[in-house]
């Protein structure tokens, strides 16, 4: 792939990265280009770091016994980015510092990197440092193949973690916003989606409008029959109003057995065919062992200015009104 902003990000990060290391000396700092499954090798006998500890421990320990800036100088860069998430950087690195008062130089070491991007920031997977042929032998030739495995495999981890993790917060946030009784969403939700939409309307001419929904005589079910098969009401009134509606509007349970529609896109006179429609498919409908259910209707319709606050006060005067003349019948609010 090789996206050239991939490649300008990578190389940014590399040359931070070393300026932290060797210029900085700045432990923390360098820490906070690992990742967590970094893993490294080279040339030192006891240089094979196998988790990330391990090379914070190589790392910590050379900062320690050569605490002095480190001049660096790098050729032969090369970058390759296979995606927008993965990068491996080559190049030769030459060194030089003063230790016990004493300049002590590398020329031309082999260094190879492998970046993966989390969060925006651009980590160290691996990394591999070889000496020239002349000191270590045939450690000098960086095994690319065995570093692309192992990358591989350290990839899938993290994207099975990923996956994992975005599951879990799939699943808490559907819970979060879903009432658990009738499975609609709560009223957290939908009075969110309600402010969501409100906002994107302006002017006079903009249609919606919410329609608020009250089971009849709730109470008396309850009472007579028990609060089990008032849940089962409840229950089945959302699957019965739910299934009336356009795939653009949305129903929520806005508390008890009030439910309440929002009706993108409608006209006062087209909710109240809505509304009505239900209302009637309902008076039809036999509920278990209780016979015909019907509910009270209230609507408001969008007026210029309006708050969630607003249309949900103008919908229950509406839905009051319903009630006050007899339940079982649609009332539009009327200032």
């Amino acid at each position: 792939m090789n996206n050239p902003k991939t490649i300008r990000a990578i190389e940014k990060a590399l040359y931070t990265f070393l300026d932290i290391y060797f210029t900085a000396r700045d432990t923390e700092g360098t820490y906070a280009y690992f990742s967590d499954f970094l893993t490294g090798f080279g040339s030192s006998k006891d240089e094979n770091a196998f988790d990330v500890d391990q090379a914070k421990a190589f790392f910590a320990r050379d900062i320690r016994e050569a605490p002095n800036p480190i001049h660096f100088t790098i050729e032969q860069l090369t970058i390759t980015a296979p995606n927008d998430e993965t990068g491996f950087v080559t190049f030769l690195l030459s060194i030089s510092t003063v230790l016990h008062k004493q300049v002590v130089s590398f020329n031309r070491l082999r260094y190879t990197l492998s970046f993966i991007k989390k969060a925006d920031q651009w980590q160290i997977a691996q990394k591999h440092l070889s000496f020239p042929s002349s000191i270590t032998g045939s450690d000098e030739g960086y095994p690319v193949k065995e570093l692309e495995a192992r990358y591989q495999t350290v990839k899938r981890l993290v994207d099975e973690k990923t996956e994992a993790l975005e599951e879990a917060l799939e699943k808490i946030t559907t819970l979060a916003n879903t009432d658990s009784l009738t499975n609609l969403p709560n009223r957290h939700f939908i009075e969110s989606r309600l402010a969501s939409q409100l906002k994107h309307l302006n002017g006079d001419e903009a249609l919606f409008a919410i329609i608020m929904v009250d089971i009849d005589s709730f109470k008396t079910i309850n009472d007579t029959y028990g609060h089990l098969k008032g849940d089962t009401i409840l229950r089945a009134m959302a699957h019965t109003l739910a299934s009336q509606l356009e795939t653009s509007e949305n129903i929520g349970r806005w508390g008890g057995e009030e439910f309440i529609i929002l009706c993108p896109g409608c006209s006062e006179q087209e909710t109240m065919k809505k509304a009505e429609a239900i209302r009637q498919d309902l008076s039809q409908k036999t509920f278990d062992n209780i016979g015909i259910q019907t509910a009270s209707f209230g609507i408001a319709s969008y007026q210029k200015g309006d708050t969630v606050e607003s249309m949900i006060m103008r919908g229950d005067r509406a839905l009051y009104e319903a009630k006050r003349l007899g339940k079982n019948r649609v009332v539009v609010y009327k200032p």
